[in-house]
């Protein structure tokens, strides 16, 4: 399987989660792909960078050289034009963060892994919560 982890579950898993941590661990062991993207890296990075925050940067760019890392394509550009206007008609607007997360998932087949279920749960998409279930 292939994992897009959102920002909310690094920052867990920079809070010492248990249960991230846990996830993370066996996802590894059973072989399953786990997918770094630009946009989480940027809002990750981000918000320690604002608050200085240079030990936690330094674990968590450690911890990412372990997973592979996935740029923006073209092809997932158009995919989230194609979900940002379906929000649209849905009456369901998105921030743009997750439409470029859904995005990725759905052009890397993969699950994405998130606090925020329903800012995902109008797009056809699987979706899970390391954290609360």
């Amino acid at each position: 399987m292939r994992y897009v982890v959102d920002t909310n579950i690094w920052g867990a898993f920079l809070a010492k989660n248990r249960k991230v941590h846990t996830c993370l661990r066996e996802r590894f062991a059973q072989g399953h792909e786990i997918y770094l993207i630009s946009i989480v890296y940027f809002e990750l990075i981000r918000g320690l960078e604002l608050h200085n925050d240079l030990e936690k940067i330094r674990s968590i760019k450690r911890y990412w050289a372990t997973v592979s890392w996935y740029d923006c394509t073209k092809q997932i550009w158009d995919e989230t034009v194609r979900l940002w206007v379906i929000s649209l008609r849905q009456n369901n607007k998105r921030e743009d963060a997750d439409l470029l997360i859904a995005a990725f998932a759905v052009q890397l087949n993969a699950t994405v892994v998130t606090r925020n279920v329903k800012h995902f749960s109008n797009f056809p998409l699987s979706i899970e919560n390391w954290i609360d279930d």
